[in-house]
């Protein structure tokens, strides 16, 4: 049964008091995948902070087309969970999937960070578009906070156990680096963070969201742009890995709209843009322009000749990198500080005690003890509108490029009706 499972999964957890970090590999700025091992066999996956399953590609989807697909034949320690099946709903698509129980491991073969008889689900069928052939990744994990499955987020009404609390991971920390083409991101847990999101340069943000990594947001605004403050007076905003962009609520798009008509489509003004500045539980958060500017791809066709017109033109332009939400929960409108967050801040997140720090993050991922983007709420008013001139460099200044052909969004953000639950 069920609870079975979930003894011997507790069972197991707490005994993995060691360090790990695993390298995230980045395509095209609006996906990051690393290893995770099911039975024996390794497939890329997107470690997702806003879910809570393990979801992938297996051998029952007759269409599949990724060239990592999990096989339960090829396993010894698969067991079928009886043909349970269950509709996920993405929103590139919905997913038709199978469950089914087995041995997973964080990362790469030979991780300290296991859990035996885990549920999982076996993709049987998709629509969705980046799932066909060249698929950049094989599957979904969830790293939610609860222990197990929120109910009206999990396929089925089964008290599932996450894989997190399965290993007995309390504490993991994320971070995106940023400044070159196809930059990594760092997904880390063990003593050492746990240590360090004690020291001096992070933030502690209460977590106020009952199911999600969710934190109150307030006075959002940038940089000398007029003095409307679409979180009046709060917002509710999540911190998630799985998220491509920034997503924002109808209340900011007059802010939005006004971000927007200030970028030039050649990237030339970069520099002369405005600094977001917003507080999370009382701190005062800071983007630059290379978080919410884009640089996408398009194909133009000159038709001078039928030459030409075989070989398309690529044209780069620049636009905001904004997402749009319209979901309402007890802390206000719903905002999703996806990918370009991580790449600014370094971000540890604490299951047990329901919270978020966070420092700032060089290029690198290493944590900042320079750049001063934190104030107390009490210095806000002074804050806001002073000169931003060396809290940030030249390559802040610069857009991201990004492929929005693969961009991710949650599934929960597409969903019908405006009600929420954080």
């Amino acid at each position: 049964t069920v609870t079975a499972h979930a003894v011997r999964l507790r069972a197991s957890a707490g005994k993995n008091n060691v360090d790990y970090k695993m390298r995230l590999t980045n395509h095209n700025s609006v996906q990051y995948s690393a290893d995770l091992v099911l039975g024996h066999q390794t497939l890329p996956v997107i470690y997702d902070t806003g879910s809570f399953e393990i979801i992938v590609l297996s051998t029952l989807c007759k269409t599949c087309r990724s060239s990592s697909i999990y096989d339960s034949k090829q396993s010894s320690s698969f067991m079928n969970a009886g043909g349970v099946t269950a509709e996920h709903l993405f929103g590139s698509g919905p997913v038709v999937s199978e469950k089914g129980f087995e041995t997973v491991s964080l990362g790469n073969t030979g991780s300290p960070y296991v859990a035996t008889s885990m549920p999982f689900w076996q993709v049987i069928s998709h629509e969705i578009a980046v799932w066909n052939s060249g698929a950049h990744f094989s599957g979904i994990v969830g790293l939610g906070f609860p222990d197990h499955v929120p109910k009206g987020f999990s396929a089925e009404n089964a008290d599932t156990i996450t894989m997190l609390a399965a290993m007995g991971i309390n504490t993991f920390a994320l971070c995106l680096e940023r400044g070159r083409p196809s930059a990594p991101g760092w997904l880390s847990t063990g003593p050492s963070v746990e240590k360090e999101m004690n020291t001096s340069p992070f933030h502690r943000l209460s977590v106020v969201g009952k199911v999600h990594w969710g934190v109150r947001m307030s006075s959002f605004y940038a940089n000398g742009i007029g003095t409307f403050n679409p979180c009046n007076p709060s917002c509710g905003a999540i911190i998630d890995s799985g998220t491509s962009l920034i997503a924002v609520p109808p209340s900011a798009q007059p802010l939005v709209s006004m971000l927007t008509s200030m970028i030039k489509l050649d990237c030339s003004n970069l520099a002369q843009l405005p600094v977001l500045e917003f507080q999370l539980d009382g701190k005062l958060i800071r983007l630059p322009p290379a978080a919410y500017v884009m640089q996408v791809r398009q194909r133009t066709w000159d038709n001078s000749t039928i030459w030409r017109n075989l070989r398309p033109n690529m044209v780069y332009k620049c636009q905001a990198a904004f997402m749009n939400i319209d979901k309402e929960s007890s802390h206000g409108p719903v905002w999703i500080l996806g990918m370009p967050f991580l790449r600014y801040y370094y971000t540890v997140f604490d299951r047990a005690a329901k919270t978020i720090h966070v420092a700032s993050a060089t290029p690198r991922c290493e944590v900042s003890n320079s750049m001063p983007s934190f104030f107390n709420s009490t210095h806000l008013e002074g804050a806001r509108g002073s000169a931003t001139v060396g809290s940030f460099e030249s390559p802040d200044y610069q857009p991201t490029e990004v492929d929005l052909n693969e961009a991710r969004v949650p599934e929960w953000a597409i969903t019908q009706g405006r009600d929420f639950v954080l």
